[in-house]
């Protein structure tokens, strides 16, 4: 995906996505990204704070990308259709994930801050 500078002040920004199924390994994750890691890249991470699975899975790749070089890592927290409440409302206790935890998890894996996004609602 090409994005051009709005202004046309400088050169368009290049947006590669690349989707990590939950069935890889990190040897499939370094394969795909191996060749092309650069200073400029950044690894999403994903985590429905209904799912404490959720957290330790992006616990895990955030650490791949991390042993990959890939040193800007965005966490965006949401939640998932267990909450089963319309949004923006979340019940706390269907929050298996504790906000504090998403800030560690951002904390620890980027050099860019902020580096966590809640996209719950909750206030």
């Amino acid at each position: 995906l090409l994005l051009p500078d709005p202004l046309r002040r400088g050169p368009a920004v290049q947006l590669t996505f690349v989707e990590v199924p939950s069935w890889w390994t990190e040897a499939d994750f370094r394969q795909c990204v191996e060749q092309d890691v650069s200073s400029a890249d950044c690894a999403v991470l994903l985590v429905d704070v209904c799912n404490a699975d959720s957290f330790d899975a992006a616990l895990e790749r955030g650490r791949w990308a991390e042993s990959a070089g890939i040193r800007c890592q965005i966490v965006l927290s949401l939640a998932g259709p267990c909450s089963r409440t319309p949004a923006p409302f979340l019940p706390p206790e269907l929050r298996a994930v504790p906000r504090e935890s998403l800030e560690w998890l951002a904390v620890q894996l980027s050099v860019v801050k902020p580096a966590h996004f809640d996209l719950t609602g909750e206030p």
